[in-house]
């Protein structure tokens, strides 16, 4: 597997922090195209999307300067977006993907991660969030 610190248009990712941006292995079949998958960092090294293979259409010669921003699947499929919180950058808020559903066509499914403190929690659940924390501290 060749690894590369590249944006899907080729140039080297100026900052990247050794962040893997694209990985590229050998094709699964003898005169295949060679697996592409790229990844996307946000200014706190987190990752913000993803692309798998299947996602990317590339030819059989492809490198660490091939531009892929084309190539990517402009309907979204095969790309996982997530979402940080803007305060910090370090709770996961949401991963989105789009999928392909036999009888209803493209559809986009996103799960939500909410932490104790978070907004997304109701009243309630604090205070036995709280009770639990009280009842299980060792002092």
């Amino acid at each position: 597997m060749a690894v590369f610190i590249a944006s899907p248009t080729g140039r080297v990712v100026t900052g990247s922090r050794g962040n893997l941006t694209r990985a590229i292995t050998a094709p699964p079949t003898s005169g295949g195209t060679p697996l592409v998958s790229l990844v996307k960092y946000d200014t706190r090294n987190n990752v913000v999307e993803t692309v798998a293979p299947k996602g990317i259409a590339n030819g059989a010669s492809v490198s660490c300067s091939t531009n892929l921003s084309g190539a990517i699947n402009s309907s979204g499929l095969f790309v996982t977006d997530l979402a940080y919180d803007t305060a910090l950058g370090t709770e996961l808020l949401s991963i989105t993907r789009t999928y392909a559903d036999p009888d209803l066509g493209l559809q986009t499914a996103t799960t939500t991660f909410a932490y104790p403190g978070n907004q997304h929690y109701s009243a309630a659940w604090q205070r036995r969030w709280g009770q639990w924390l009280h009842d299980h501290t060792v002092l």
